[in-house]
């Protein structure tokens, strides 16, 4: 069975960099000549973003780096490597949007879309250009204020790749700051910890995670147990390693 990881909870959920993007206008006629001539959109900035925005959530999930991130991915005993990148996609109503894009092996968790506002961090949507999935209520990833002690909520209903409906029901914690080595390099990091239910296509089991997030980088480090559709004894571990910064 195909199985597509779900990390929408924010103490598991990979966090990326940031990149420009923008797209070309339609080319057009200068009234005063009668020639022809291409104007271009202004490239989304993330000097765009007010200094309100850029609070502990937007800087521990890493949305001020302009930098591609490379993860390795552990799960039953096969180790293969991604990379994320993200875009920001301008200004919206006063609240920064992205553009989450995955490809190697961290395809499996598909693209996603967020948005910050003076709240937190939220994820709104998953899924491609051509096919994409709003959702109902954002899914807040970090709150503004992300430091020990902080506890949120994580509520969704989504579906895998299969088709199948997929519920998700989780506590969020900010449990302590720790100093911890990745391949990466040795990062400052809060720790945030989920705990809470999984359900798909009808069958319900635990899920649990622990995230590592260093401030202007993202996370370094995730750990996540979900249930296993084909044996629910045996739960499925997932091991993310941040392995290089650049290239």
């Amino acid at each position: 069975m195909t199985r597509k990881l779900f990390i929408l909870s924010s103490a598991i959920l990979v966090a990326l960099s940031m990149s420009a993007c923008g797209k070309k206008a339609d080319a057009d006629t200068d009234p005063k000549t009668g020639t022809s001539k291409s104007t271009e959109a202004p490239t989304p900035k993330i000097e765009d973003i007010p200094e309100e925005l850029k609070h502990a959530g937007y800087k521990y999930y890493g949305l001020g780096s302009s930098t591609k991130m490379t993860f390795s991915m552990a799960v039953e005993g096969s180790v293969q490597e991604g990379t994320q990148t993200s875009q920001f996609a301008g200004m919206n109503d006063g609240k920064a949007v992205f553009n989450i894009v995955r490809d190697g092996v961290l395809a499996t968790m598909g693209n996603e879309k967020y948005m910050v506002n003076s709240d937190g961090v939220f994820i709104t949507g998953r899924g491609s250009d051509e096919q994409p999935e709003v959702f109902a209520e954002p899914v807040l990833a970090l709150p503004a204020d992300a430091k020990v002690g902080a506890t949120w909520t994580t509520k969704l209903t989504t579906k895998d790749v299969n088709g199948a409906e997929v519920q998700l029901n989780t506590s969020e914690k900010v449990v302590k700051q720790e100093k911890i080595k990745v391949p990466a390099g040795e990062f400052d990091c809060i720790v945030v910890s989920t705990t809470g239910t999984m359900t798909v296509g009808g069958k319900s089991g635990k899920i649990s995670g622990t995230g590592w997030y260093a401030a202007g980088t993202g996370p370094v480090k995730l750990e996540i147990i979900r249930p296993n559709p084909d044996d629910e004894k045996k739960p499925i571990k997932y091991t993310l390693l941040l392995e290089k910064v650049g290239g």
